[in-house]
Parts: C-alpha cells; structure tokens; sequence
C-alpha cells in the first residue's frame, strides 16, 4: 500500500474525523434547517401546533397588555383630572362666598344671605370623591382644614380677628385649589385649547376675580381714610398701584390663554379694562377726587363678567373631561372585548384543526387496516394456490 493512501486512511479512523463524518452526516439531507426539523420529528401533531402559537403569541400578549394598561392609565389620569377640577372649583366657591361677605361690608351694601356652611358642605363633598378617585391631597386639606373652620365659624364682621381667621382661611383655599390642579395634571393633558380653558377656569379667571376685589378693597379704603398722613398717603399709593399692576397683568393672561383657547373670551371681560381705566383716571393721577358710585358700578360689572366667564368655561371643561373620560372607558372596553374575542377564537380554530387533524388519521388508519386485510386476504389466496398447485404437482 502506497505511504499517502495509508496515512488518508490512518487520519479518517481517528475520534476528530469520525466527529467530522457524523457532523456531516447529521446536516446531509436539510442543511442548516436539520435541528428544527430532528426536533420537530419527535413531536406529535398537536404539539407542533402548541408551539407554533406560542411563538406567535410570545410577541403579542405583551404587546396587548401594555395597549390594555395605556387605556387603564388613561382613564386614571382622565378620572384623577376630573376629580381635580371638580374639587378646585367647589374650593373657588367657598373662596367666593367669603370674599363676598367681606365685600359687602366694605361697600356697606346689604349682606348676601350667608352660604359659606352650604359652601363648605359642597367642597367636603368633592374633597372625598378626589381622594376616592386616586388623588393624593389629605396633606393640604387637612393642613388648612383648621384655618377654614374658624373662618366658617367666625362672626361676618369687621372686627380685626375675623378679618384675620377670613384671610388665613382663603390662603389655605388658594393653596387647596393650585395643589389640585397641578397634581390633578388638569393643566396637562396634551389638548391645548382645552388646557388652556382648564387654565383658565381653574387658574386665571379666579385669580383675576381676587385681584379685582382687592383693588376695590384698596380703593375703597383709600377714599374711606381721606388724605391723611404723607406716609399714609404714599403707602396706600403703592397697595393701590400693585393691585391695578396685577389686574392688568392677568387680564393680559386672560387674552393669551384666549387665543390658545380659540375662542373669543377677551371681549367677555369688556368691564375688566373698563375698572383699570376709570382707576388710572380717577384714582392714580395726582390730585384725582374719586367717585364711588360709578367706581362702585364698574366693579360689579367686571366682578360678575369674570364669574360668569369662570362659570361657562368651567362648565365647558367639566363636560370635555367627562367626554374624554366616556371615550376613554370605551377604548378601553373595546381593547379588551377585541382582545378576549381573539384569544376565544383562535382557542376555538385550534380546537377545529385538532379535530380535523384527528379525524383525517383517523380515516388513514381505517384506510391502513383496510389495505392490511386485503393484503392478508390476498396472501392467503396466494398461500391457497400455491399448496394446492404444490399438492397437484406431487400426485403427478
């Protein structure tokens, strides 16, 4: 034998080449696709089909529950908002009846009936639905829940501590209402004309509404007091100049939030620039005598502008949000309804193929046992012919 055929043979006959040859052997019929197919020959039917669906649904059901949880997340955000808005304006109307108490004995008007208990009973009420709802607030209420206990207790006078229990008691409201609406998320939900509304009703309009009574509250108290004392004199100049500079600044707000709103709100506050004019021309100038009565007259007026206004897009916000939070329940119906349908229905197709799967081996074993018993009967008939030709031929 030649030395190279020796040494060809000698290096296949070892452990690596006999390896090698299986190796090859393993993937000689289906190439790369060899695994899957070895694997697959092991398998019954309807564990292939198992497989095949847990593949496919691998993928899909996260999928699915996290569309599930976006529509859960946003009806919660949507009932939290609601929940805020309605919570900040029970809080504005217990602010506004005890502003309008004290309004009306500044101005010596006859008092409005006293609705601040009726008032309080309301913001208890919408206090326990947002804490129902998932908002996080029993920090500040019960925080300033004190302040406003006394307010509402307190006689409606002018004696220094009511006028401080009634000022404590709004600051604790106004810190109330801006905790909600800013945890509540009413100011962002991504809609801007109605973020802006939302801004407005909750935000704006009401902090404008204090600041036109405390500038009828300085202008009044300044044509109370007469000239008085230089020192007097210039410090009630400056209360009075602030509370006109943060009229003018949030009617300026009023008009931005206005047009991202897309409606024409700023006409609706005609009264507003009406009061800033006539302060400026007969209050702020130098040697200005005021009148009261028309003064008097204007501010009602820009006062029940501005709470009408705050009224109407409050109702307007509060109908959106119950809108968005119908639609959003929906959705999310929808999703899991489609959801449970599918899942029903591809159980229900999978159990149909098993059945057919069963039925067709079915009929090829019936068809195999058939096919047997022929070729038995067949065998037989031969094994009869060929004994009786084999009898025959011995007689002969």
């Amino acid at each position: 034998m030649r030395p190279n055929a020796l040494k060809l043979r000698l290096a296949l006959s070892t452990p690596a080449a006999a390896g090698l040859g299986k190796l090859r052997e393993y993937f000689a019929y289906h190439g790369v696709w060899s695994p899957g197919v070895r694997c697959l020959r092991q398998m019954t039917i309807r564990s292939k089909v198992l497989l095949v669906m847990g593949i496919l649904a691998a993928p899909m059901l996260p999928l699915a529950g996290y569309v599930v949880l976006g529509q859960s997340q946003e009806v919660r955000l949507n009932t939290q908002r609601l929940a805020g808005m309605e919570l900040a304006l029970a809080s504005l109307g217990l602010q506004t009846e005890l502003v309008a108490t004290a309004a009306a004995l500044d101005s010596g008007e006859p008092r409005p009936p006293d609705a601040r208990t009726s008032a309080d009973a309301a913001l208890r009420s919408a206090y326990h639905d947002a804490l129902h709802r998932g908002l996080d607030i029993r920090e500040t209420w019960e925080r300033g829940r004190v302040d406003v206990d006394r307010a509402i207790a307190a006689p409606i006078d002018h004696s220094a501590a009511s006028q401080r229990l009634r000022q404590a008691a709004l600051t604790a409201l106004q810190d109330l209402r801006i905790h909600v609406i800013y945890s509540s998320g009413l100011l962002s939900h991504g809609d801007g004309p109605l973020q802006a509304a939302s801004a407005l009703a909750a935000e704006v309009l009401p902090a404008l509404q204090e600041a036109i009574e405390k500038l009828h509250h300085e202008v009044h108290e300044g044509v109370s007091q007469g000239r008085g004392s230089e020192p007097d004199r210039h410090a009630l100049v400056q209360r009075q100049a602030l509370a006109l500079a943060d009229v003018l600044r949030l009617e300026q707000q009023v008009r931005q939030h206005a047009t991202m709103s897309r409606g024409d709100l700023a006409q609706q506050v005609k009264s507003v620039r009406d009061l800033i004019a006539m302060v400026q021309r007969d209050v702020m100038l130098p040697g200005a005598s005021p009148d009261l009565t028309p003064l008097r007259k204007t501010y009602r007026q820009a006062s029940a502008e501005v709470s009408l206004l705050r009224q109407s897009l409050a109702a307007q916000v509060t109908e959106q949000l119950r809108q968005r939070q119908s639609a959003a329940v929906a959705m999310r119906t929808q999703v899991c309804v489609a959801l449970v349908v599918a899942i029903l229905l591809s159980g229900y197709l999978t159990y149909c193929f098993f059945l057919v799967m069963g039925g067709g081996v079915r009929q090829l074993q019936q068809q195999a046992r058939r096919m047997a018993d022929r070729m038995a009967r067949w065998d037989f008939h031969l094994q009869w012919r060929f004994d009786l030709l084999s009898r025959a031929g011995s007689r002969q």
